[in-house]
């Protein structure tokens, strides 16, 4: 199990450093970030803007309810990541961020088919069905702040928290 969770992990670091290069990290015109704020959720950089602290929270979850199990995704991201289910040969919980009327797709958990990284497999009502991630690579807009950067990094890999939450269920089995 932990080597699945260090392949998992290992997978999406390379997609953040290959989504982070050539990216521009300090524009003048930078766009204003929605999450900017000054709650306990943020702290100060050297330039005296808040940066957001991630490791706040990270055991606060809210359930996203599916046709095969119950989800859980980092509370904090609640109000600022959307899930969109689509149903068909494989049933697709999509996760994705808008910043300034711009769509990002985060990732999909998806039940059935053989896309993406195998995560593992269910089992409902004896049937048992492949489970498996896909990430996205993040391609920044011109002039987005360094900060929605990060923020958009860490809920695509707060994947982290809705596999650990799947390893949880009761029919899921791990990859090997």
């Amino acid at each position: 199990m932990k080597r699945t969770y260090l392949a998992i992990i290992a997978a999406v670091l390379l997609i953040f450093a290959i989504a982070g290069c050539g990216q521009a990290t300090n524009s003048e015109t930078a766009v204003p970030s929605s999450s900017a704020s000054a709650d306990s959720d943020t702290s100060s950089n050297e330039e005296g803007k808040p940066t957001p602290n991630y490791m706040d929270d990270a055991s606060q979850t809210y359930d996203i309810s599916t046709e095969y199990c119950t989800l859980q995704y980092p509370e904090k991201w609640k109000d600022k990541v959307e899930t969109n289910v689509s149903e068909g040969e494989v049933y697709t919980v999509a996760f994705s961020a808008t910043v300034n009327d711009e769509t990002y797709s985060l990732f999909d958990i998806c039940f059935g088919g053989e896309q993406g990284y195998a995560i593992g497999e269910i089992n409902v009502n004896g049937q048992t069905i492949p489970v498996s991630v896909v990430t996205y690579e993040l391609a920044f807009s011109d002039g987005m702040e360094q900060e929605t950067q990060m923020d958009l990094l860490a809920m695509q890999e707060d994947v982290n928290t809705v596999i650990q939450s799947l390893e949880q269920y009761n029919g899921f089995t791990p990859a090997a």
